[in-house]
């Protein structure tokens, strides 16, 4: 009868009709009292009731974290008996045994729910919690198996649970990437968790117009939450040996594993490749904001294409931002060349995009030498052909007469290495011949038709006339024979106003300028005869006559 009692009265520690309990004064001695008594008789398993009231009910952050620690042991040690449940066993055992399995799966759908807990050490104390579980639980029916069994009952709400979340802190940002990043097999099962989270997310599917009825809530995933996680992933393996480091269970001693003629994927570089692609892959489904978009677009090339066991996968992702136009494109470049120059992405256009990038705004945007760095490397092959090379010169050199003086001092020496690396567009320094007009078209999207090749590099001429004396006598580098090596353009890529500036004002001069002005106590008639040209006060001259005023009448 009293076991009766137990399961009609308090059968489902979630259950918004429990009996609410003062926990008013409640102290983490008394907490942690409960707990041991339940974990030493089985007659004392109501205090988990008891101690599940106070956490729902205590604001205190200590006593939330003192009750998650209590349930977590309490769980823990009764968890054999929770994962064996047998259906045929006596009907006080059983009945026991399935309010336990009540009781733990209400007090792991709480804790998804804290995750949206201001406080970072509860939310990390309930990631630690579900981590434990799932340790135990797949560790528990591995070794029943003789293979590895993760427990995504618990593995993928969690991972969901926390990609909805949008407070998460850097501190628990930093605590969840110290566990997925140490431990190969936590990073593997998570990329795994956020392909299928993301995949079944209402922002994927509404962008695949999918109008199938699922039975799972609508929910949309935390673009800003997941890019900081995935993005900050670095301890990917290079090789099958670096595979050593297990939170849960290595694969290769259990059993089954063991005989099998093909290794776990979890133990292959392939393996954790494929999931880090396919995570990858999901998460650029998502509508990503345009900072996020820049952001995925500067990485790349460096942190993402690396661990692709199939990088071309990201083609229709990069031709989409390199078709945006403006920044998008530019940083779209670097990962579109790599996936031709090393993957044989086979893209025909690249240069013909590549030339419309060249406007009157790309000498004043953020990444301009990140661009003219790709640039240079894009146009290293000799083998290039010279309609194309010639094209992006002459717009090179023409952008250069409307460019402030920090995109001209990397357009000069870049046209400059161009021609040494393709010496048939030297025909544009040297044309003979009278021309009268120029056959270059400056609006001319297809550097085939531009008219390149027939035309004259009268703008690098242009330039020896610039008003600023280094540009100038750079360009006086078309005017040599051509021997001087190619230039180093990281040489001139971050030059501004500011710098050109603190060089004049730091060169040493060897004589003084002939335009010096004589020191001389009378104020020279050119600072007067500037003054009112445009139309200042001369106050050095009402100072000289008002003091000469003041003496005469002293005299």
């Amino acid at each position: 009868m009293e076991s009766n009692k137990r399961k009609r009265d308090e059968n489902d520690i979630g259950n918004a009709n429990a009996k609410e309990k003062k926990v008013e004064g409640i102290t983490k001695q008394q907490i942690r009292k409960l707990e041991k008594d339940c974990i030493n008789d089985k007659k004392n398993l109501n205090n988990i009731v008891e101690i599940f009231t106070i956490l729902k009910s205590s604001s205190d952050d200590e006593i939330i974290h003192t009750t998650i620690v209590s349930l977590k042991k309490i769980f823990s040690h009764y968890l054999p008996s929770i994962l064996t449940f047998d259906e045929k066993s006596n009907d006080k055992k059983k009945m026991v045994n399935q309010w336990l399995k009540d009781n733990y799966a209400n007090f792991i759908s709480y804790l998804l729910t804290l995750f949206e807990n201001d406080e970072p050490a509860i939310q990390i104390i309930t990631l630690k919690t579900l981590f434990e579980f799932i340790k135990h639980e797949t560790t528990f029916f591995s070794l029943q198996k003789g293979f590895l069994v993760i427990n995504n009952k618990i593995f993928i709400p969690t991972v969901k649970a926390i990609l909805l979340c949008q407070n998460l802190n850097k501190t628990f940002y930093d605590a969840l990437l110290e566990q997925i990043d140490s431990y190969d097999d936590l990073r593997y099962y998570f990329l795994k968790a956020v392909e299928t989270v993301v995949n079944n997310s209402a922002n994927v599917k509404k962008a695949k117009k999918n109008d199938e009825k699922s039975d799972e809530e609508a929910y949309n995933v935390s673009v800003n939450t997941l890019y900081s996680l995935i993005s900050e992933i670095q301890n990917m393996p290079m090789d099958d040996s670096q595979i050593e480091t297990f939170f849960i269970l290595n694969p290769a001693e259990l059993k089954g594993d063991s005989e099998e003629k093909v290794k776990h994927p979890l133990l292959t570089v392939k393996g954790h490749n494929q999931v880090f692609g396919d995570a990858w892959l999901a998460f650029l489904r998502l509508p990503l904001t345009v900072p996020i978009y820049k952001r995925v677009l500067l990485i790349i090339n460096k942190r993402i294409i690396p661990f692709m066991t199939n990088p071309v996968r990201l083609i229709d992702f990069l031709t989409d931002a390199y078709n945006e136009g403006g920044a998008i494109s530019l940083l779209a470049l670097n990962g579109l060349f790599t996936l031709m120059n090393e993957h044989n992405l086979d893209y025909p256009e690249f240069f013909t995009k590549l030339y419309a990038l060249f406007d009157n705004d790309l000498m004043h945007i953020k990444y301009r030498s990140r661009f003219f760095r790709l640039v240079d490397l894009f146009f290293t092959s000799s083998h290039m052909p010279a309609y194309i090379v010639a094209a992006f010169i002459k717009k090179m050199a023409r952008l250069a007469l409307y460019s402030p003086p920090s995109g001209v001092v990397i357009v000069i020496p870049l046209i400059y290495s161009l021609m040494k690396r393709h010496p048939s567009c030297m025909v544009m320094i040297h044309r003979e011949g009278n021309l009268k007009t120029d056959k270059f078209d400056m609006n001319e999207k297809d550097p085939l038709k531009s008219g390149a090749m027939e035309s004259s590099l009268w703008e690098l001429n242009a330039l020896r006339k610039h008003y600023f004396g280094d540009l100038a006598s750079l360009g006086d580098i078309f005017t040599s024979d051509f021997k001087k090596e190619p230039y180093d353009l990281e040489d001139f890529l971050d030059q501004t106003y500011s710098t050109f500036v603190e060089s004049e004002l730091n060169k040493k001069v060897k004589k003084s300028p002939a335009t010096a002005i004589m020191k001389s106590n009378i104020t020279p008639s050119i600072f007067t005869d500037y003054c009112s040209l445009w139309g200042f006060p001369d106050y050095e001259a009402e100072a000289a006559a008002a003091k000469a005023a003041a003496t005469a009448q002293k005299e």
